[in-house]
């Protein structure tokens, strides 16, 4: 009995390649990493988009293992973006493609969590990048929970910490120790099933509790 391959249709997988969504606003740049990624051949472009909200429609309907995006797309900072991704599609897995901007640079811990790879990186390392963010080598959703189950300090305690604040610097905004402050760090690590500090700015950001200047027009 012989088996027929399953044709790929509609931007449906390939069985056992990684999915990429790719967002740029410039057609040549999008063809050009498209072409890098598409070398290795356990990776598949599912799609392309010019814009935020292309990136969430697109998303939602071809699932990607993992979504690159270039830095400052329409105009979004990448805390914003990473925003909106992750919560119209859970668990994709994010990288920037470009720098950070002034103001994402002054948290390491941001710039980190945010996974950022400069454009003129070398295709082995965005390949690597891509590979090792679809086997989860960075945990892009840690496990639900309603954020309105945390406390008012909690809560105050993880949006100054997902800020890029130290311990120490918690608590001297809060008038507390760093004591209380770790313990606050503990409870709450413990309580939403986080395991870093990374897994916490995440939170934060999934959860509207970070906060991202307006924009003034």
């Amino acid at each position: 009995m012989s088996s027929q391959p399953q044709a790929v249709l509609g931007g449906a997988p390939a069985r056992g390649k990684i999915r990429c969504l790719l967002a740029d606003e410039h057609v040549l740049m999008r063809q050009g990493v498209r072409r890098l990624l598409e070398d290795d051949p356990d990776v598949e472009v599912v799609a392309e988009a010019c814009s935020i909200s292309e990136v969430l429609q697109k998303g939602r309907a071809h699932k990607p293992d993992v979504v690159l995006v270039v830095a400052g797309l329409s105009g979004f900072s990448t805390v914003e973006a990473a925003r909106l991704i992750h919560r119209d599609c859970p668990g994709v897995r994010l990288i920037f493609l470009g720098a950070p901007s002034a103001e994402e640079a002054r948290s390491q811990t941001l710039v980190d969590v945010l996974n950022y790879v400069p454009k003129n990186a070398p295709a082995p390392r965005l390949i690597s990048l891509v590979k090792g963010e679809h086997r989860g080598a960075v945990r892009s959703s840690p496990t639900e929970e309603d954020p309105g189950r945390l406390t008012g300090r909690q809560h105050e305690v993880l949006r100054l910490l997902a800020e890029g604040n130290t311990a120490r610097k918690v608590a001297s905004l809060l008038g507390v120790s760093v004591k209380t402050v770790e313990a606050h760090k503990f409870n709450l690590m413990r309580k939403l099933d986080i395991h870093n500090k990374a897994q916490l700015v995440t939170y934060a950001i999934q959860h509207d509790i970070l906060i991202v200047p307006s924009k003034t027009k």
